[in-house]
């Protein structure tokens, strides 16, 4: 049984926020919870004290921080289609070729133009560095987001060893046996047969077991499962799982505070800017412009916290749709346009969820409205939107004019002004919210810092700039009129200075330190 109120569990809030990964990589939003069950449970049959079950259970969901880190590189191989290619990588094994080839040809790129499909999956066989990339990228980030969550270090620790493999040869390290952590052995178990479990029944887990037996599992966990696999899998495909994950949660049950509800928040907000390089900021940028603007309004404290965390999370359900469509330089077809204004729904539902994140959902989900019915997802006019939905509707238009997108440049702050005062004018927006906006946007306008972080020069800020956005080094190189090979180096020496070995890390780093912006 629950022994503490739902509203007060950080279960409760993490499961929420969690399930945003399990449909960013095409899963039914209970696989990361389903996940935490089953790691939990296997960690308690194993024989693991109550500390090391606990720490099982959270790492089950911690595991998918990072997540969208490897987003953009999956949509190059998916045809633009990232959702497929997460969800096929996810369970496939090297070990057996044929079944992963059948697999990646079935599978990714489905959602993709049939041109598009072809080259990336040309691209995804022909790349053998890909695996590896992507292990690095979800480590580089989930550990920082972890550590950020202060986490407990053996957690942080077994994040680093989830794509290793027992008989080592994972990444990013090549541990073998037990030298990656008992912790993240149990997930990685757990992680795999849940999704062959769910997808085609026990005797499908039970034989994925045995096969990756030594191979990619530790034995002796294997042993334990195929031992206990009845008991293990009761209850994980009987509907909704939400009320036997909070029961599953080994005590004492963590509990949560507004300032640990406003950690989460942003560090989700840091994971989904990292759903595509043209989002590098903005679901951040939404949170910390709206709580500014809730003060100019003279909003009371409690309704500047609910917009922050609102605004942090107010595209929790963009990791829905595949970045296809958010990267697409010319205009949408209606189907595409339908797709983006779900992610609203999706948002909504997502935080709904847990009773901690109820009274933010509907305002996060009310983002994309507008005052004269012409938003989405429900078409609400300006008398069914209060003052913080209304605020929180122009932060976003605000922050997005000021961002680059695939179709056109970021526009300048009085550009951007004159934008958001016309669609005030015109109706589409509050008026009075759109002067506290503007008001609030001289405050939290970027600052760079006067000293470069972690010793890096000023060459080297304007490479790790371009690598966070996706360049290449080609692509750096012609931007910076300099040759490939010194770019080549720059970087080395930026991923050695910052302490990451990924794309994603290197652009969750400059995010963090508000190093976005061009100039000084």
């Amino acid at each position: 049984m629950v022994t503490a109120p739902e509203r007060d569990r950080l279960a409760s809030l993490f499961g929420a926020l969690v399930s945003s990964a399990d449909v960013a990589s095409g899963f039914h939003p209970e696989k990361a919870i389903r996940t935490a069950i089953l790691a939990a449970r296997l960690a308690r049959t194993h024989g693991l004290d109550e500390e090391q079950q606990r720490d099982s259970y959270y790492l089950a969901l911690v595991r998918f921080l990072g997540c969208t880190s490897f987003s953009p590189e999956a949509a190059q191989y998916g045809g633009g289609d990232d959702l497929s290619v997460h969800s096929v990588l996810s369970f496939v094994d090297p070990d057996e070729p044929m079944q992963l080839i059948g697999d990646v040809l079935r599978g990714v790129g489905r959602g993709a133009p049939s041109v598009e499909r072809v080259k990336g999956l040309v691209s995804l066989f022909g790349d053998r560095s890909a695996p590896r990339r992507h292990a690095q990228a979800e480590c580089d980030v989930g550990e920082a987001l972890a550590r950020h969550l202060k986490i407990s270090e053996p957690i942080v620790v077994a994040l680093g060893d989830l794509f290793e493999r027992w008989d080592g040869k994972g990444y990013p390290r090549g541990k073998k046996g037990d030298e990656s952590a008992l912790l993240a052995r149990i997930v990685i178990v757990a992680e795999v047969l849940e999704i062959a479990f769910s997808r085609y029944g026990i005797g499908a887990a039970e034989e994925t077991a045995r096969k990756r037996s030594g191979g990619r599992f530790d034995p002796v966990l294997t042993s334990t499962f195929c031992q206990h696999a009845p008991e293990l899998l009761a209850g994980l495909t009987t509907g909704s799982v939400w009320e036997l994950f909070l029961e599953s949660e080994p005590e004492p049950h963590s509990q949560v505070t507004p300032a640990l509800v406003e950690r989460y928040a942003e560090a989700f907000a840091r994971a989904v800017d990292l759903k595509s390089v043209w989002t590098a900021t903005h679901s951040y940028d939404v949170g910390t412009l709206a709580a500014v603007s809730a003060q100019v309004a003279g909003l009371d404290q409690s309704s500047v916290r609910e917009l922050r965390t609102a605004g942090w999370l107010h595209d929790l359900g963009r990791v829905a749709v595949p970045n296809l469509i958010w990267d697409k330089a010319g205009p949408l077809n209606e189907a595409e346009r339908e797709q983006v204004r779900l992610h609203a729904y999706v948002t909504e539902r997502l935080l709904a969820r847990s009773p901690v994140l109820a009274r933010a959902a509907p305002l996060a989900g009310a983002v994309h409205e507008r005052c004269d019915g012409s938003g989405y997802p429900k078409s609400l006019k300006s008398a069914q939107l209060d003052e913080s939905a209304r605020l929180l509707a122009a932060c976003d238009v605000f922050c997005a004019l000021r961002e680059a997108r695939p179709y056109r440049p970021g526009y300048d702050v009085d550009a951007a002004a004159a934008i958001l005062t016309d669609e005030a004018r015109r109706g589409a927006l509050d008026g009075a919210a759109a002067r506290h906006v503007l008001e609030a946007a001289d405050a939290t306008a970027p600052r760079l810092p006067a000293v470069w972080p972690s010793g890096l020069t000023e060459r080297e800020v304007q490479v790790l700039r371009l690598v966070a956005r996706g360049g290449t080094n080609k692509d750096v190189a012609r931007a910076l009129g300099i040759s490939a090979r010194t770019v080549q180096h720059h970087v080395a020496h930026v991923y050695t200075k910052i302490g990451v070995a990924s794309r994603a890390g290197a652009a969750l780093f400059a995010a963090e330190h508000g190093l976005t912006a061009v100039s000084r």
